[in-house]
């Protein structure tokens, strides 16, 4: 499953996951995203069962900072 989703406010972001069935959110085993608190925040409450994993694209450029 994919979203593009207009803006980075987690409460946005919330919002239009929460549209999703609570099956579908429930089912969801885990997540790619960067580092954000509010992408955690936004993952955390949309998909409480899945592990959240950073992409490889932001773990790579915070190790060469």
């Amino acid at each position: 499953m994919a979203a593009v989703i207009k803006g980075t406010l987690s409460k946005d972001i919330i919002d239009v996951l929460m549209r999703l069935s609570e099956e579908k959110r429930l089912s969801v085993k885990e997540v790619t995203l960067d580092m954000a608190n509010n992408m955690e925040l936004a993952a955390k409450t949309a998909f409480p069962n899945a592990e959240l994993v950073p992409d490889r694209f932001h773990v790579v450029r915070l190790c060469m900072e």
